[in-house]
């Protein structure tokens, strides 16, 4: 099963457990436009160097939890 959802920043699990950090670009343009702040910039790093650990279940819970955020 293939799970998709673009955010600012996207960690990509692949099926051959090499992990790939895609959109740094667009968390960064996403601050400097002021969508997000800083305090966002560093909760995502944080949670990013969560996610070599996470099951593809914790990581579909996480994408969950961080649209909801986004979108509040």
């Amino acid at each position: 099963e293939t799970y998709i959802d673009d955010l600012y920043l996207d960690l990509v699990i692949k099926i051959d457990g090499r992990i790939l950090v895609l959109d740094e670009d667009e968390l960064i343009t996403a601050y400097e436009t002021h969508d997000i702040t800083k305090e966002d910039i560093l909760k995502a790093k944080e949670k990013l160097s969560e996610g070599s650990s996470l099951t593809i279940d914790e990581v579909k819970i996480l994408t969950k939890k961080i649209n909801e955020h986004t979108y509040l």
